[in-house]
């Protein structure tokens, strides 16, 4: 009789530890959803890079980079320190193109862009 209680006491504490564990196990798998979460938002996403080209223009980079023309505001604010005059791009600049912008920045870039005729193209 002891020997069964015993074995049924070590059971029970078996048990407690196991749940105990599964308990502990679950935590930890929310807390690291949580953390791969926060770094998920935390790195925005790098900007790149383009070389401007013989013929470029910011209008026509955006459209290659973003896939919308009247985007280019963005590229242009990015490099004030290259660029002084939105219509002057050289060849062999390398223009950083953000990729971290909000939506406010590209309506307004949009908005900025729509009220600027557009470039006509060089030949």
């Amino acid at each position: 009789m002891k020997y069964a209680r015993a074995l049924s006491e070590e059971a029970q504490k078996s048990a407690q530890e196991i749940e105990s564990l599964k308990e502990e196990r679950d935590r930890l798998a929310r807390e690291l959803d949580e953390c791969k979460a926060r770094a998920f938002v935390a790195a925005p996403p790098a900007p790149t890079y383009h070389v401007v080209e013989k013929g470029d223009c910011l209008w026509k980079i955006a459209e290659a980079e973003y896939g919308d023309p009247f985007r280019w505001p963005l590229i242009f604010w990015a490099n004030r320190d290259k660029i002084k005059n939105p219509d002057l791009i050289y060849p062999k600049q390398q223009l950083r193109v953000p990729r971290d912008v909000s939506q406010d920045e590209i309506e307004r870039a949009i908005r900025e862009a729509s009220e600027r005729p557009r470039p006509k193209p060089r030949r």
